[in-house]
């Protein structure tokens, strides 16, 4: 449900002159998010395997997901499309935000309005109106004409990684978090948020490894896997050389892992076998 975090209802949200309510911001309050992991510690070799949480992985074994919901701001700022540029940037400064979402009369993100946004205002105020044009009627005195359209969300149950790819790719450093069901704000995710994943417990990291070397049906015994700054280390030997990238992969797509770096010997050479029998 939409109330289940605090949504707070920052500058220019009532009233239909989009001032902020004499008492101030107006919290929802709801039930609070999941705990967050500790930090990972140092050179900590496999422990004994256990289920984790999350979506099902083969032979029946749960595989861990980090999604949105573990890692979200339970407060989300946003404003009205009537909000002026005056109080935007009144509502930055009050919540130390970098952006905010524009919600409709349904609580519904329709944009986002960011410092970039409301720079460019300025810049092109200063420039001067072209062609002897008055500046003040061209848009851009609203948060409904400043904001950059559709908005960009995520649910609470978006995987961490998709909403860091979603960040990435569009260079933004936020995201409005809506329920999946009313489309309406729930909350908001950061960019330091997502890092959040990175600091998984490091018995949990590598009970994960340890599952993904069994899955592999790789003989344990003759690996030794420890972590260092959510940096995974994995020494020993394998039967196939093929098995060494396909257990790095497998490192790589654990929630709070940076990357994995492998010092393996190999029996065999299938990979260089199976390239000379494509020629």
């Amino acid at each position: 449900m939409a109330g289940d975090h605090d949504v707070v209802v920052g500058t220019g949200l009532s009233g239909t002159d989009g001032a902020l309510p004499r008492h101030g911001a107006e919290p929802c309050r709801g039930r609070p998010g999941p705990g967050e992991a500790g930090e990972a510690g140092e050179g900590t070799h496999v422990p004994g395997r256990s289920l984790g949480t999350g979506e099902h992985g083969r032979k029946g074994r749960q595989v861990m997901t980090v999604r949105v919901m573990d890692v979200m701001g339970l407060v989300a700022i946003a404003v009205r499309p009537e909000a002026t540029f005056a109080e935007l940037v009144a509502t930055m400064r009050r919540f130390k935000v970098g952006a905010v979402a524009v919600i409709d009369a349904e609580g519904r993100p329709v944009g986002v309005v960011s410092e970039a946004d409301l720079l460019l205002k300025e810049i092109a105020a200063q420039s001067g109106p072209p062609s002897g044009e008055d500046v003040r009627e061209k848009p851009g005195r609203t948060a409904g004409e400043l904001m950059s359209r559709p908005a960009l969300t995520v649910t609470r149950q978006t995987p961490v990684r998709e909403a860091a790819r979603l960040m990435h790719a569009n260079r933004i450093k936020q995201l409005p978090v809506v329920d999946a069901a009313s489309g309406k704000i729930a909350g908001t995710v950061h960019q330091a948020d997502l890092l959040k994943v990175f600091t998984r417990p490091a018995a949990d990291i590598l009970t994960e490894m340890a599952d993904a070397v069994a899955d592999l049906g790789l003989n344990t015994g003759g690996l030794t896997i420890t972590i260092e700054g959510s940096v995974v280390r994995v020494e020993g030997r394998v039967a196939r050389r093929s098995q060494i990238a396909a257990l790095v992969e497998a490192g790589r797509r654990i929630e709070g892992v940076v990357d994995v770096e492998a010092d393996i010997a190999y029996d065999r050479d299938d990979v260089l076998s199976a390239s000379s029998a494509r020629l």
